[in-house]
């Protein structure tokens, strides 16, 4: 069976290897990607299985890069999208979760082993 890939899309570069690291270690074959440009690049030639995205990043922002992604084509509107974040706005979230962010994961108060067997469980449904 091939292993499932993930896309890491974080611009905080020692974040960003962090969770390649650990979902390279649980089976997983890493992109990563440091801007919402180069993650759309990487999205629409690899197709990740799942991807995860910070939101407060220059120049394109985790929320444009979701919108983007979701109107990119079948694919991308149906592609896991977690959002793994520090904000903590209800309304925010919400977004997030209307223009289809699968889930919103905070990343200060979720421990990486927590978000990685989460999202490696969500791909077993």
């Amino acid at each position: 069976m091939e292993s499932p890939k993930i896309l890491i899309l974080e611009d905080e570069g020692p974040i960003r290897g962090m969770l390649a690291q650990k979902f390279s270690l649980i089976g997983f074959t890493v992109f990563e990607a440091g801007t919402g440009e180069e993650a759309l690049l990487i999205a629409q030639k690899e197709k990740p299985d799942v991807i995860t995205t910070d939101i407060v990043m220059y120049p394109m922002d985790g929320t444009t890069f979701i919108k983007r992604l979701r109107e990119s084509g079948p694919w991308g509107a149906r592609v896991p999208c977690y959002v793994l974040s520090n904000q903590r706005d209800p309304e925010l979230i919400t977004q997030l979760r209307t223009i289809g962010a699968t889930d919103y994961i905070n990343k200060a108060e979720t421990p990486i082993d927590a978000v990685a067997e989460k999202i490696k469980g969500s791909l077993k449904k």
